[in-house]
């Protein structure tokens, strides 16, 4: 666009990325990058600048890209749309900070090496979504977890839909009638043969 200035700078990634990304909105990352520049002097030595710092801003798959590749210390070339930030100081300053809005960005391979491959983001979503569809997964988000403690036949007995007989009775659980319910007393050997043959 016209009038939109455009810079390249040369750096070092301040701290490790940390990605932005809420449900539904497109990722952001925010990196700040210092770059110090070497000075020669009059008698032919050389020595480090004052350090400038910028912040970096990418969005969507570049800036899922860029965290998935750099760290903190890493040697890297931004490139970008240059744009000033106001903001307001915690002391109450009116301030204000270089940012570049990145289209270019990348390792300085005077400094390191990098294995290129292509980015699979926008395939991992995909197939993400696609599997999901796949496997028909319920949505439980609006369930509770039944309590241990919680009780059928009382439940049927106040909503009048079960036994209320055998809700009443401790002998029966529930079960078969034909068979009795376990009690505290534990049965004789002579009881147990003499249900066994019956």
């Amino acid at each position: 666009m016209v009038n939109e200035v455009d810079v390249t700078i040369r750096g070092y990634i301040g701290h490790d990325p940390t990605l932005m990304q809420g449900e539904g909105k497109v990722p952001y990352l925010r990196l700040n990058v210092g770059s110090t520049p070497r000075i020669r002097d009059r008698e032919g030595h050389w020595s480090d600048g004052a350090t400038q710092w910028f912040a970096v801003k990418f969005f969507g798959e570049f800036a899922v890209n860029v965290a998935r590749s750099i760290r903190r210390g890493d040697a890297v070339v931004a490139r970008g749309r240059l744009e000033h930030e106001e903001y307001v100081s915690r002391d109450g300053e009116d301030r204000w900070s270089a940012t570049i809005i990145a289209n270019a960005f990348g390792p300085d391979l005077r400094h390191a090496e990098a294995n290129v491959r292509r980015s699979s983001w926008a395939a991992e979503v995909a197939q993400q979504a696609a599997e999901r569809a796949q496997h028909n997964v319920p949505d439980v988000s609006g369930m509770e977890e039944v309590p241990e403690n919680w009780d059928t036949r009382t439940d049927q007995a106040e909503s009048g839909t079960g036994d209320a007989e055998g809700a009443d009775d401790p002998q029966h659980d529930g079960a078969d009638p034909g068979v009795l319910a376990s009690t505290d007393e534990p049965a004789s050997e002579e009881s147990l043969v003499e249900r066994v043959s019956a």
